[in-house]
């Protein structure tokens, strides 16, 4: 929990400034500044499947519906949306749909590691 809500993923810290990275293929679904979650990408992998990347210092070149590839550079870890806590990347995993309260799921490190493997 934080701030009275179920707080849905992991947070990365670094005191300097760090590459944020896409973890998989997918399309940029969203690329914008929201009060809670700061400068944000959402990363579409088909299937239902979303990643979230939040409170970005700055963007890198991947604009809405644009491809990106595992390993594309998509900003610089931050700290914005006038938290208190330092510079840091918060990742999640979601399902259902990208749109924070609107019937998004967030699944832990445990539950990605059991969605099923891609076939060749």
């Amino acid at each position: 929990m934080r701030n009275g809500r179920l707080h849905k993923g992991v947070d990365y810290y670094s005191d300097s400034p760090v590459p944020v990275f896409a973890a998989a293929a997918g399309r940029v679904r969203s690329r914008s500044y929201r009060s809670d979650y700061g400068n944000m990408i959402v990363i579409d992998h088909g299937d239902g499947v979303y990643t979230r990347y939040a409170h970005l210092e700055s963007f890198a070149r991947p604009d809405v519906g644009d491809l990106v590839s595992p390993g594309d550079l998509l900003g610089i870890m931050g700290n914005t949306a006038g938290y208190t806590i330092p510079r840091h990347l918060h990742y999640e995993v979601l399902t259902g749909t990208w749109k924070p309260r609107l019937g998004s799921f967030a699944l832990t490190p445990v539950d990605v590691m059991a969605l099923p493997a891609a076939e060749d």
